[in-house]
């Protein structure tokens, strides 16, 4: 049961990567004149809605803005539990 698991979730996971992928080009709108490598960690709900999201890496208020408002109005592929991801982003 715990390898099925393991494999639904390593599934899903890889579903919820191509997803934000798909975002890169919203996320873009976000960059500024000082381009930086930025952390977000987010976490999805059974639901697919993003929850305790969070970044690091930039000083910017509109950088950080910006790019927690794309991905709070996100919805990603559900599973069984929340997830948490983490994901580089280059803007």
């Amino acid at each position: 049961a715990a390898e099925k698991r393991n494999v639904q979730a390593g599934d899903l996971s890889e579903r919820v990567i191509e997803a934000f992928k798909k975002k890169a080009s919203q996320f873009s709108r976000c960059s500024d004149a000082n381009q930086e490598r930025l952390k977000l960690h987010f976490t999805v709900t059974i639901t697919g809605k993003v929850v305790d999201s969070k970044l690091d890496g930039t000083e910017s208020a509109a950088k950080k803005s910006c790019v927690l408002e794309i991905l709070g109005r996100s919805i990603f592929p559900a599973g069984t539990e929340p997830m948490t991801y983490s994901n580089t982003l280059l803007l």
